[in-house]
């Protein structure tokens, strides 16, 4: 396995999935400053309560003292919006509803759904 080169993977390998979606969530598209250690136990406190002890530690003792710009995880944010987007039409919403409130077009909420169908049938193949 390759070792991981861009900030995001870097940052994937030291939180994991649910650590990256934390960080891009709460400081994506920004660069920030992360210490070696924490002089303020605020602060501290705060980043243990969305990286956990463990995930805190990592990355003060991979990124300590340098300044890093966290990704946007657009991907992931996609990613969760078409599962909201499944999850209304399994529910029975209407396709005209749901392009509203996602504020995409009819036909990409078409587009998601059959992706999402041909996976979920490319699964079931493989299973049987």
């Amino acid at each position: 396995m390759r070792e991981p080169t861009t900030t995001y993977e870097i940052l994937l390998s030291l939180l994991g999935e649910n650590g990256v979606v934390n960080i891009c969530e709460s400081y994506g598209g920004h660069t920030i400053r992360i210490p070696k250690e924490f002089r303020n136990e605020g602060l501290k406190d705060i980043w243990q309560s969305r990286f956990g002890k463990e995930g805190t530690a990592k990355l003060c003792a991979h990124f300590g003292g340098d300044r890093v710009y966290i990704p946007k995880n657009k991907a992931g944010q996609i990613e969760a919006r078409n599962a909201h987007i499944i999850a209304r039409l399994r529910d029975g919403v209407a396709v005209r509803q749901i392009a509203e409130e996602f504020q995409i077009s009819e036909r990409q909420v078409y587009v998601i759904f059959g992706k999402a169908r041909a996976i979920e049938s490319a699964i079931d193949t493989t299973n049987n």
